[in-house]
């Protein structure tokens, strides 16, 4: 060994633990790591924060001379709120959006009545949509069960008759109901829940706080 006091010392392994890439990460780990883009206001709630030229690109563009109350929002805009209330949860949280200029508290009166009605619209079209796919769904497990029915005759029929056709009609009936029973279960299992989750969103979102803040020069 090297008598200079001043030499390097040997490089050695690193004994930390790897980085772990956000892939890697628990479920709880990624939830954290998502959370840790948004501020909080002085109540703890998460600040849904979005940034706009003008007030006119919150709405469509066809939407302009709508008045506010009566105005769709831009796709994108309403999309981004969906999307991060989406990845909070359960979770309080405000909608701040930023402008060069504060609009007035008349005006902004209106846009909060605007985002607002926009999003009860929005909640009151998936109720209809859920309604229509559970009376859809009713009526095709009321056919599934018909066809069940027929496809137990068929079988009774087949057992009499040594012709090959009344089974691969029985057969053929069991096949088709079975696949319209799993239809309905599917549909119950899958489309429900999410239209379901949808609505308690877009009504979360209605009730939301709306604050305004001027943007920051860049």
């Amino acid at each position: 060994m090297s008598s200079d006091p001043f030499s390097p010392a040997p490089l050695r392994p690193p004994t930390s633990a790897p980085l772990r890439v956000p892939e890697q990460l628990g479920p709880h780990a990624r939830e954290l790591d998502a959370l840790s883009r948004y501020e909080r206001d002085a109540e703890g709630r998460v600040i849904v924060d979005i940034a706009m030229a003008r007030v006119e690109d919150l709405f469509h563009d066809f939407d302009r001379t709508a008045p506010y109350p009566k105005k769709d929002l831009d796709d994108d805009f309403a999309d981004y709120i969906v999307e991060c209330v989406r990845e909070l949860g359960k979770r309080d949280f405000v909608v701040r959006i930023r402008l060069p200029k504060v609009p007035d508290e008349s005006i902004q009166r209106r846009l909060r009545g605007s985002i607002r009605a926009y999003f009860l619209y929005r909640a009151a079209a998936s109720r209809r949509e859920l309604r229509t796919a559970l009376r859809t769904s009713g009526a095709v497990f009321m056919a599934g069960m018909l066809v069940l029915a027929l496809s137990l005759i068929a079988h009774r029929y087949a057992l009499t008759e040594p012709s090959l056709w009344p089974r691969l009609l029985a057969e053929g009936l069991t096949v088709a109901a079975w696949v319209a029973l799993w239809q309905v279960l599917a549909s119950l299992l899958t489309k429900v829940p999410t239209t379901l989750r949808d609505i308690r969103r877009y009504e979360r979102i209605s009730a939301a706080p709306v604050e305004f803040k001027e943007l920051s020069p860049a």
